[in-house]
Formats: structure tokens, sequence, C-alpha cells
């Protein structure tokens, strides 16, 4: 895929302006966001700037945190990479829409409790997961490691490290790998919560 790229760019910026418009839509600041998390307010500062890559097993985490089912989120994302406006325009679109909406978020029936240290074996438990159910995906697919690197532009060794573990999926490997394989990517988060 040429756009390979740019693809990435524009899936990079969607997370980190659906990431921020839900903060801000649910009036919660970075510094109890991070909290919620168990991180500091830096690291979450980092991951709303980009300077900070997120990680395909932090969505459940983070969807945790909100107490938010992720399935939206990815819509959201999705939707922003489809219309690339600029961030403005977006977080003001997703700031005035209606809690009514098809797109708006389904609130899970906990209370948002800051992220333990369980969550580090929680994380470890997702990654694993969130490789296995990729792996299978790509195969029941009958996509070849090689066809899967050379649609995304990547090098058949980056899909391989992804595979294998040596490299972490982040969630924009998680939604361009979904769209390689022409599987909805709620499908996918799907599999990986029934794992």
């Amino acid at each position: 895929m040429s756009d390979g790229m740019l693809d990435r760019e524009q899936m990079d910026r969607a997370i980190r302006t659906v990431l921020k418009a839900t903060r801000e839509d649910l009036d919660i600041t970075q510094k109890e966001f991070a909290r919620r998390l168990g991180w500091t307010q830096s690291q979450f500062g980092d991951l709303e700037a980009g300077r900070r890559v997120i990680r395909a097993a932090d969505l459940f985490l983070i969807a945790q945190a909100l107490d938010v089912v992720p399935n939206a989120w990815i819509r959201r994302i999705e939707r922003w990479v489809a219309q690339p406006l600029d961030a403005t325009a977006h977080l003001s679109a997703m700031q005035t829409s209606s809690p009514n909406q098809a797109d708006s978020f389904l609130q899970l029936p906990s209370v948002a409790e800051p992220v333990t240290k369980s969550a580090v074996t929680e994380r470890e438990r997702l990654e694993r997961t969130i490789r296995i159910v990729l792996c299978a995906s790509r195969m029941h697919s009958e996509v070849s490691p090689g066809k899967l690197a050379e649609t995304l532009g990547w090098t058949r060794a980056q899909v391989s490290s992804l595979e294998t573990g040596r490299r972490r999926a982040m969630l924009t490997d998680f939604l361009m790998i979904a769209k390689a394989l022409n599987i909805d990517p709620i499908a996918l988060l799907q599999r990986v919560l029934r794992w």
C-alpha cells in the first residue's frame, strides 16, 4: 500500500483527537485521567500530544478508566480518518454531538478506579491475546505474513516481530491490520474480549 504512512499518520492523529475529545466530553482532567490509569500527568500529556504512542492493549485499559465501551471510540476514530478535517473542527463536532447519537459512548456499570499493579498483568494478558487474535485473523483470512507486510507497507520482519511479541501492537497497527484484512475492527475487539 503506497499510502501506508499516510494512513498511519491519520490514524495516530485521529486516536489523539478522539482521546482528547472523549476526555473533555466526560469532563475529566488530564491529571484525573492519568490517576485512573496509574500514570503520571506527564505520561498522559505525552500521549495526547503524540509524544507517546498508544498500544492496542491500552485501548481496553483506557476504556475501563473512562467507564466506556471501546467500540464507539473505534467508530469515532474510523470516521475521523475517513473525513480528515482539521482537529479543531473534529473536536468541535464531537463536543457538540448529542449523547443519544449512535456513536456516543455506552457507559459501563462500574466506577472507574485507578489502575493497580494487577493492571500490568492485565496489560500483558491483553497484549498476548491481541497478538493471538491478529495472527489467527490473518491466517483465517488466508493472508501470508509477506502479503500482509506488502499491504501495510511494512517489512515481513515487522509483521513477524508483532506476531511473535518482540514488538507490541500499537492501536494504529491494530486498526491498519483490521483494514488490510478487510475485517471490522469491532469484530476484532469482540474476539479479543471473548478470548
